[in-house]
């Protein structure tokens, strides 16, 4: 493969740089119930679900990178009898428009 077609991995470029105060303001920024909106919500340390989860019992938050080691942020989602395992959507979720703050 050409070396073009390798972009080189810098820390900088592999980080998201999202500054939670840009969405702190009344603008629109994504459809409200939409998944952009819901991952913005994680971001701003709001805990989500959707309209057809079992709530209050399941709901997903974001865990944010810890100061020790490579442990990265990620989301959980919390499950009856407060079983939290490691959340990833799935296409259904990410399409979805039906998603509510907890």
């Amino acid at each position: 493969m050409s070396e073009i077609n390798k972009p080189e991995k810098t820390s900088a470029n592999q980080n998201c740089f999202i500054n939670p105060d840009q969405y702190k303001n009344h603008d629109v920024v994504a459809p409200v119930g939409s998944y952009p909106w819901a991952i913005i919500q994680l971001y701003l340390g709001n805990l989500m679900y959707r309209n057809d989860w079992d709530y209050p019992n399941e709901y997903i938050g974001l865990v944010p990178e810890s100061g020790e080691g490579d442990n990265l942020p990620y989301v959980i989602k919390k499950r009856i009898h407060n079983n939290f395992e490691q959340w990833q959507p799935a296409q259904e979720d990410m399409m979805a428009c039906d998603w509510v703050m907890y």
